[in-house]
């Protein structure tokens, strides 16, 4: 299944035009099964990072969790995969949410993205051949991204297996995105949101977040390669194709915590 809405204010599709002395406009209507959710006001989420607790010696890497007085951990939150499987149960439905980000606020002064469509129908098409059910927004604003995730995602009643978010547009570094009208961050916005405090609903369950957008203004050069044939002897009449590859390819890295997060580590297991 396939949902396409836009959220450019400027078209008459059920969003209202607004200035920044008006309300909040009205997100897109979703024509999921979860379109009577209740609506939430948003408060506005800060650009700043959360200050770091200072952090004391010990054996571990990060401070013992300690609950504020009065309060406790919440009940445990059922999950369908248990910690010794060796892969998820994907039991419910698997969701793709793209935030397509073509054109922006002139006072941005961001170029449209063109050739945009091409990745948006390349994305539909290889999930749908998966059975993915799939959402797509067009050119939203800041607050119509974060009513899309609590709505459509946090207080939605629907049982995902799975969720995908793509997220398509103009970035800076410190993981900055650009929506129509403002920047917002992938962390604040779009990450803590998902965690299973916020969202027991994707509680164990893969979250898959893909990012098509520039987090600098550095270029990489690259490096020229030869493919090293193996099977003779090279001598200096061979013909051999050089090639370019990205300085930054074949990597796959893994952080033993968050950003802003410590990581744990027993001094008698490790």
């Amino acid at each position: 299944m396939e949902t396409n809405e836009t959220c450019d204010t400027s078209e008459s599709k059920g969003i209202n035009e607004f200035n920044s002395d008006e309300s909040t406009p009205t997100p897109p209507k979703s024509r999921t099964s979860h379109d009577n959710a209740t609506k939430v006001q948003i408060p506005p989420t800060s650009d700043t990072p959360d200050a770091r607790p200072s952090a004391d010696p010990s054996e571990v890497d990060a401070k013992p969790i300690v609950w504020p007085s009065g309060s406790s951990p919440s009940d445990p939150i059922s999950v369908p995969t248990g910690k010794d499987n060796k892969c998820y149960a994907l039991e419910g439905t698997k969701k793709v949410v793209i935030f397509n980000q073509k054109v922006f606020a002139p006072r941005l002064k961001l170029n449209p993205r063109k050739g945009t469509e091409i990745d948006v129908k390349s994305i539909q098409n290889t999930f749908k051949s998966l059975d993915w059910d799939i959402d797509l927004y067009n050119d939203c604003t800041v607050a119509q991204i974060r009513e899309v995730i609590l709505k459509q995602i946090q207080l939605s009643e629907e049982n995902f297996a799975a969720l995908a978010i793509f997220i398509l547009s103009h970035g800076e570094d410190n993981g900055t995105i650009f929506a129509s009208d403002y920047p917002f961050r992938v962390d604040h916005d779009i990450l803590f949101q998902l965690a299973a405090d916020k969202s027991p609903n994707l509680a164990g369950k893969p979250k898959l977040v893909f990012v098509q957008a520039c987090q600098g203004q550095e270029t990489d050069a690259g490096s020229n390669v030869t493919e090293r044939d193996r099977r003779r002897r090279h001598t200096s009449q061979d013909s051999t194709s050089t090639y370019k590859i990205p300085n930054y390819a074949d990597f796959l890295i893994f952080q033993a915590s968050f950003w802003d997060h410590y990581s744990f580590r027993s001094s008698e297991t490790g």
